[in-house]
């Protein structure tokens, strides 16, 4: 019999919970969706709601992807004290990472499903998405950090709280003992 793994919370929750963080990120793709679709049909144009879901899906997708990887960074460089600079540094690189790879899903999108044709190259595109979007990919990366953070504090103080309890059984156990001796003492001479 092989030992198990302790997994930690985030850890948990990504091996399985995965239809919750793919649900989570369906919430901002369908209303990304629902403003492009209500954008071009105010606009006059008959743009179905697949094709807006099919060009705005993928860059809000991008980040189910991700939440693996930013909660084990969260783990990696939890923001202390002591290394902040390294910590939001290392922080900083991944969020501009992680907005280039959302820049890349909406300018790929864009140029499939676009009820116009793109004159700008795909690497133009994903600029201007990069550049247009930087607020908004900086905000989400740090706020799943801090989702992944969260969860690493209440999954130690839940092992705390496990720890503390077991403590206390233990020490009422010895007392117990230490009672019954008392109550006993020939079997100590037995």
């Amino acid at each position: 019999m092989r030992p198990e793994k302790e997994s930690t919370g985030a850890e948990s929750l990504l091996e399985h919970r995965w239809p919750f963080v793919l649900g989570l990120w369906a919430v901002p793709a369908l209303l990304a969706a629902l403003e492009t679709y209500m954008y071009w049909t105010q606009s006059g144009k008959n743009y179905p709601f697949w094709r807006a879901l099919l060009m705005e899906g993928p860059a809000w997708f991008s980040y189910a992807l991700l939440t693996p990887a930013i909660f084990a960074l969260s783990r990696r460089f939890p923001l202390q004290r002591r290394t902040m600079a390294r910590d939001i540094g290392v922080h900083a690189l991944a969020s501009l990472l992680a907005g280039a790879l959302y820049a890349s899903s909406a300018a790929a999108s864009a140029l499939t499903f676009s009820p116009f044709p793109q004159r700008s190259s795909f690497t133009t595109m994903a600029s201007r998405w990069f550049i247009s979007a930087l607020p908004l990919t900086t905000l989400t990366y740090f706020g799943i950090l801090g989702a992944g953070m969260a969860l690493l504090y209440f999954t130690e103080a839940q092992r705390r709280i496990a720890d503390a309890a077991r403590l206390s059984a233990q020490l009422a156990e010895a007392r117990l003992g230490a009672l019954r001796m008392q109550l006993h003492p020939h079997f100590l001479f037995n």
